[in-house]
């Protein structure tokens, strides 16, 4: 005997949540990538302020001269790449940042950030947080995973 209409559309919708998780957590990691890449930014321009400040003398000892400008054009060439980077991952969430934006309940967003993007919550931690059961938040975040899907997916 087949399976009910009813376990058909759990295992799709199962398969849907599943896609859209694994999507959050990319997602997730490029957000993480583009905030360290941002540090490194800062820490190649406080180099570059260690290396000016090198630049005080004008007299140039062991190379001191043309080396610390070397330096600097350097640091300032691995920034602009850096830069590139972050532009080309932005490029890359740009369309999951939308589709989190459309989903119209704030609570449902927030979920989908502190579960599944940042994964800095539990769900029980979520429940307890909104005062709901642990399994009314399963759902919450059941529909806000199905509203990606179709924002992300079917919507296209």
């Amino acid at each position: 005997m087949g399976k009910s209409v009813r376990e058909l559309k759990q295992e799709r919708n199962k398969r849907r949540k599943q896609l859209v998780k694994d999507e959050l957590a990319i997602y997730g990691a490029n957000l993480a990538l583009i905030e360290a890449q941002k540090d490194e930014i800062i820490k190649k321009r406080d180099c570059i302020d260690g290396v000016r400040s090198g630049l005080g003398n004008t007299d140039p000892i062991k190379g001191g001269g043309s080396s610390q400008e070397d330096k600097i054009i350097k640091v300032l060439d691995e920034i602009k790449e850096i830069e590139k980077e972050i532009d080309h991952t932005k490029e890359e969430v740009r369309s999951m940042r939308k589709a989190i934006k459309m989903i119209d309940n704030p609570q449902l967003e927030a979920i989908i950030y502190q579960k599944w993007v940042y994964g800095a919550e539990s769900m029980r931690s979520l429940a307890t947080k909104y005062g709901v059961s642990h399994n009314a938040i399963w759902k919450k975040s059941d529909v806000a995973l199905l509203k990606l899907y179709k924002i992300l997916i079917l919507d296209k």
